[in-house]
């Protein structure tokens, strides 16, 4: 369940109880203009539905000027806390004497969310998150949900889960979250009753992990057959192979998303076969905002 009515979030929607529904998300649009290109084809050509876009990172203004020319687009905000990035770093909007924890010692994020729970408070970490939703909506971005960035989420779970959930009721956002095995897993099962208690509608789960013997397409392929009813947030990182992506360090497996979610055709017939209804954060934003209008 992703609302505190008793009704899911599909049947919200509209849709049948047993629906299984996908929002296929382009994440980290906004990263360099290999990522960008890729994200606005895999948009308009392929099978994703949505964009989160990253506001600390370099090439987030073309991200943002395509944003602003599809208004009846979906795109959330992407909370970047670390830079995993060897070569191509960025800092947090907020300036270090107003969240020193939030800065390494070469003066950018740091690589893992371990080291940002490390070294930062949650008012630090709030303040960021805050600068970087602030940022979006300043620049005329209709905001449709909020999700995390690489290993803030699971790097502390009971302080990223309670800012999260003030930014989800702050902002009236949807927020992307793990399934309840998977918050049970992290040691917290209460966590998605309390973003319901708020009125806050949640997806019922994300992609997971790919298992070490399977390929990436397999992979994809598996999950879209194990899929649930309900909403499922499958999150991906297309990119166009290019002398800038190879510079970054980035990994091949960003460029074979961009293959297999606009010219695979394996993946839209399993989409297809199982009967997969494809969807966007907007339409649970403007779901979650009729029902509890603040």
């Amino acid at each position: 369940m992703g609302s505190e009515t008793g009704k899911s979030v599909v049947e919200l929607l509209g849709l049948d109880a047993q629906a299984k529904a996908l929002i296929v998300t382009c994440d980290e649009f906004g990263l360099c203009h290999s990522h960008n290109a890729a994200t606005m084809d895999t948009l308009e050509h392929g099978l994703a539905t949505s964009a989160t876009l990253t506001m600390p990172c370099p090439w987030v203004m073309e991200a943002v000027e395509y944003a602003r020319s599809h208004p009846q687009g979906d795109f959330g905000v992407h909370l970047v806390l670390t830079c995993e990035s060897r070569r191509m770093r960025w800092r947090p909007l907020s300036s270090r004497a107003e969240a020193p924890g939030l800065y390494d010692p070469e003066g950018y994020m740091w690589r893992t969310g371990a080291q940002v729970w490390e070294h930062a408070t949650e008012d630090e970490v709030e303040r960021e998150c805050r600068a970087q939703i602030e940022m979006a909506l300043g620049l005329g971005i209709d905001v449709t949900h909020l999700d995390p960035h690489d290993g803030i989420f699971p790097g502390d779970v009971e302080r990223f889960g309670r800012l999260y959930l003030r930014l989800g009721e702050r902002y009236d956002l949807p927020l992307r979250m793990n399934s309840q095995a998977g918050v049970e897993a992290w040691g917290h099962p209460e966590l998605r009753r309390r973003v319901a208690a708020k009125g806050i509608l949640q997806s019922d789960d994300w992609i997971g992990s790919k298992r070490p013997d399977e390929s990436q397409k397999d992979f994809y392929v598996r999950r879209l057959r194990e899929l649930q009813p309900g909403v499922t947030d499958f999150w991906i990182h297309p990119t166009l192979q290019s002398e800038e992506f190879r510079a970054k360090g980035g990994p091949a497996a960003y460029v074979e998303d961009h293959r297999l979610f606009t010219a695979d055709p394996d993946i839209a017939r399993t989409v297809e076969e199982q009967g997969i209804v494809r969807i966007g954060w907007r339409a649970i934003r403007d779901a979650q905002r009729a029902r509890t209008p603040r």
